[in-house]
């Protein structure tokens, strides 16, 4: 876990060369970028600052609506579910266009591709 602070805190250019990393051309690219956000966002002490970061948000809601790949999908919503765990995260998640419609878009399951394993992570994001 100290690994994860000095990664989030110390590394200034590490969060925003992942948070890019999610809107690369390279699938691959995309995929473990949504898995290190969603590490680093499993980290209570991380969370508050991760959330705040410019266009990480952002970033993961539209992975979340827009990735092909099921794994992809599920990383980015997971770390949006590690997010939305720090009650002080409610601000920036709220004040994040799209963010709380994409949960809730997720949650309600309809679109193909939402499995329930996505669908019960947004559940839990929302609540």
């Amino acid at each position: 876990r100290l690994n994860t602070k000095v990664l989030a805190f110390k590394q200034r250019d590490l969060v925003p060369a992942i948070v890019h990393g999610t809107s690369s051309a390279n699938e691959s690219s995309r995929l473990y970028s949504c898995y290190a956000l969603q590490n680093l966002a499993q980290d209570k002490s991380c969370r508050q600052e991760l959330a705040v970061s410019p266009n990480l948000i952002s970033a993961l809601c539209d992975r979340s609506r827009k990735a092909q790949s099921e794994d992809e999908r599920l990383a980015a919503i997971s770390a949006i579910k590690n997010l939305c765990d720090e009650p002080a995260n409610l601000i920036p998640m709220t004040n994040t266009p799209d963010c709380v419609a994409t949960l809730m878009h997720l949650a309600h399951g309809m679109e193909e591709g939402i499995t329930d394993l996505m669908q019960y992570r947004a559940c839990d994001a929302l609540a």
